[in-house]
């Protein structure tokens, strides 16, 4: 009996390894590209329903992603924002994409704004990127 133990135990280990890269494989990835007025561009699967913008001039803006329901059992493992507006320097140096908040089941926050802008009318709207793992 400790013979069939000791000659399997290889074996097994190999399937608790090809087993949990096998579970990594399945993991899913969620991206959306968003436009500074809130439209959806293109999104990979479907996973957002609408998009919500709130704008405060010279402050910051608030996106509010609907997210469709079923997408998420749990809240999401991991996400992550990032601005993609680049039509001026003032965009490259000072825009800045984030979470505003822990992303939940059925939505998620977005805030973009301009860090350093010394306008108190500047428009903090920004296009961005949005990444989550199930």
């Amino acid at each position: 009996m400790r013979h069939i133990i000791r000659s399997t135990r290889p074996l097994c280990m190999l399937m608790l390894l090809f087993g949990g890269a096998e579970v990594l494989a399945h993991e899913s990835y969620f991206t959306a590209a968003v436009s500074s007025t809130g439209r959806v561009l293109r999104q990979s699967p479907e996973w957002i329903d609408k998009v919500s913008v709130d704008s405060r001039p010279g402050y910051f803006a608030q996106y509010t992603l609907a997210l469709r329901p079923g997408t998420f059992t749990h809240q999401p493992g991991y996400c992550s924002v990032s601005a993609t507006d680049r039509s001026d320097y003032d965009d490259i140096f000072y825009s800045q994409a984030q979470l505003g908040g822990t992303p939940r089941r059925g939505q998620m926050r977005v805030q973009t704004h301009r860090i350093g802008d010394t306008r108190a009318d500047h428009d903090p709207r920004a296009s961005f990127l949005v990444m989550c793992v199930r």
